[in-house]
């Protein structure tokens, strides 16, 4: 069993997303979740060198714990407070968390393994996913991202030992595998 573990690490907030400029058709029209998203994980690639992976080799799991629901539950939450005068739709976004992961699979042209993931609490379950996805040789690394409603957005790329030696990095954080 090849040795897995991270080789980066990225941390983004909504207000330092909000100043990136991103060279990608749609920036203009994308909600904030995409672009905060798409921002976390073009700073990543550029970390990790991601120009010189294999596109099919590689995968996105994207994780957030947002979405419709909590959008509609917080519609209306303030529906039942203040009455619908004055509510902004705008304000309540019907979060679609496979409109983000397909803006990012397509904008780094990453064909392996990827999947938009919601949780409820903790996001493990993407890592889990990713580190299973290496373990069964499907790829030989995967981005794992991490979006939520307040305003912050991280990744991590996982990937085998020989795949980050191919690049020239070295394995940050080695992954028990016997977790999984």
């Amino acid at each position: 069993m090849p040795e897995i573990g991270i080789t980066s690490l990225v941390y983004i907030s909504s207000s330092h997303a909000e100043n990136i400029q991103l060279n990608y058709p749609d920036a203009r029209v994308m909600d904030r979740y995409s672009k905060m998203t798409l921002a976390a994980a073009i700073r990543l690639y550029e970390r990790i060198d991601g120009q010189s992976l294999d596109p099919n080799r590689w995968g996105i799991v994207l994780a957030t714990g947002t979405g419709p629901l909590n959008s509609v539950k917080a519609f209306h939450h303030v529906l039942s407070l203040q009455g619908y005068v004055g509510i902004n739709p705008s304000m309540f976004p019907n979060i679609m968390t496979v409109t983000a992961l397909a803006r990012t699979t397509i904008a780094l042209q990453a064909k392996g393994p990827s999947i938009p993931l919601w949780h409820a609490d903790h996001p493990i379950q993407a890592i889990r996913y990713a580190v299973l996805q290496l373990m069964k040789d499907v790829c030989d690394g995967m981005m794992v991202l991490y979006s939520d409603n307040e305003k912050r957005c991280w990744g991590l790329f996982i990937e085998s030992e020989e795949a980050a030696a191919a690049r020239g990095l070295t394995l940050r954080f080695p992954v028990d595998i016997n977790e999984y």
